[in-house]
């Protein structure tokens, strides 16, 4: 895992927001924060930004600005310690997010979105929604193509707590247990793409409920490109789609005759397909200009994914709510 200058996730489970989050050392993981919390799913991905090119190649321009008699910028040259690849460090931050109250709601709530990111001995860890995704693959120095694939385990509380929604109707639906999902990320980011500074990252996560609550599978592949703006700013789009098993459709979007009656949603049988085409975009931002030596940093983060097949066509949606689901974030965090 490379350290790396900015990241979120959101987009674990995230609703369809999934994890999300910023920070001044980037990770090989992977948005589509699918970045979930406690009764909000929405699976949004968020993958990482590669820094140490940029540091690498800022060191370079410096070096060649010296010998040419230019005048040295102590804020756009390197620091005195380039950081290693798989050096150890670690980011904690803290946002507010906004999301639906379930997948397929028109009802928005705001909510905190905790973060952790970090790497120890080339083990790469960050938040993904309620749980965490893990990088197990190191890195080397100035690769053209770093691997990404590590185990990850998240938790799925989609409309687990009537309470928390707030449609008569589907808060009348039968509640939910709570997922368990454990599964893999695997993929891979090519560096150095169109200048030296950018990244893209190409990686599918895929997930399977062993609690019981769903008892299907969740796939998601996705594509991120990243690329810093200035010494200070970084910038990442990514987009993706979900596939959904029949047990997970049948779960989250089928209304059988009992939930029928106590609705007075019609029935409805739901099977497994493409549940869904998102993308998102994440400006980070390092509070004093240098995205590269860590510190304090802020991020925004904007997420719209489009729900289709029959998780579109449930009348959880059509009676009640919307195909289009969005999630935003904003917050902040330290990298040491």
């Amino acid at each position: 895992m490379r350290p790396h200058i900015y990241s979120i996730t959101l987009l674990s489970s995230i609703l369809v927001a999934s994890s999300l989050f910023a920070s001044p050392a980037l990770a090989n993981e992977i948005e589509r924060a699918d970045t979930p919390l406690p009764n909000h799913q929405s699976d949004a991905v968020t993958p990482d930004i590669n820094i140490d090119t940029l540091s690498q190649a800022l060191a370079n321009q410096q070096q060649s600005d010296n010998a040419a008699g230019a005048p040295s910028n102590s804020a756009a040259g390197p620091p005195d310690n380039i950081p290693d690849p798989n050096g150890d460090f670690l980011l904690i931050g803290i946002g507010v997010g906004i999301t639906t109250d379930y997948a397929g709601a028109d009802n928005y709530d705001f909510l905190p979105v905790p973060q952790a990111l970090g790497s120890y001995k080339g083990i790469g860890f960050i938040s993904r929604g309620p749980g965490l995704a893990f990088d197990v693959v190191p890195d080397k120095k100035d690769a053209k193509v770093d691997l990404i694939f590590g185990p990850q385990f998240r938790f799925r509380a989609d409309r687990n707590n009537s309470d928390n929604i707030e449609d008569a109707q589907v808060a009348a639906l039968e509640e939910l247990d709570t997922a368990v999902e454990l599964g893999v990320s695997a993929g891979f980011q090519v560096n150095k793409l169109l200048s030296d500074f950018d990244n893209v990252t190409v990686w599918v996560d895929a997930l399977w409920d062993v609690a019981g609550a769903h008892g299907g599978a969740i796939i998601s592949p996705a594509v991120t490109y990243s690329t810093p703006l200035s010494t200070g700013i970084v910038a990442r789009l990514t987009t993706g789609i979900t596939y959904a098993s029949d047990d997970f459709v049948d779960t989250y979007s089928s209304i059988n005759a009992a939930n029928s009656l106590a609705s007075g949603l019609p029935t409805f049988q739901g099977e497994g397909g493409i549940r869904d085409v998102n993308g998102s975009l994440l400006m980070a931002f390092d509070l004093d200009g240098d995205v590269r030596n860590g510190g304090w940093s802020i991020f925004a983060l904007g997420n719209y994914s489009r729900l289709l097949g029959d998780t579109a066509d449930s009348p959880i949606v059509t009676e009640t709510g919307s195909p289009n689901q969005f999630f935003g974030a904003f917050g902040i965090g330290y990298s040491f």
